[in-house]
């Protein structure tokens, strides 16, 4: 069965962000268990848990009308932890524009000015 596909128009200077999952080829593993059964039980560490105030990456798929920089189709980056999100869903996020650090841009070498 497939999940609802949800839709939402976010006002002012909210912006609703699909995060972009990590690789987890480096979670480490804190135990493995087989049940009766025959089947494994991983409790994994993720990677990311050893700095939680490490940034994501997502894709922006809708902004309001108020937002001055950010378009839907951008690849943005923002702080893990956000005091005012909302989460829809396991991966999409309703935040502030303002929580929002900067946009990702497609080219191979990244300059700060």
């Amino acid at each position: 069965m497939s999940r609802p596909e949800i839709e939402i128009e976010p006002f002012g200077k909210r912006v609703v962000v699909e995060r972009i999952i990590e690789n987890s080829e480096d979670d480490q593993i804190l135990s493995s268990v087989t049940d009766d059964a025959g089947t494994q039980h991983i409790i994994y560490k993720p990677s990311s848990a050893a700095n939680p105030n490490a940034e994501h990456t997502g894709i922006v798929k809708a902004a309001g009308a108020e937002c001055q920089y950010v378009l839907a189709g951008d690849r943005v980056l923002f702080v893990r932890h956000l005091g005012d999100a909302t989460l829809l869903d396991q991966n999409l996020l309703v935040m502030h524009e303002s929580d929002i650090i900067g946009r990702i841009q497609d080219k191979a070498v990244v300059r700060c000015a």
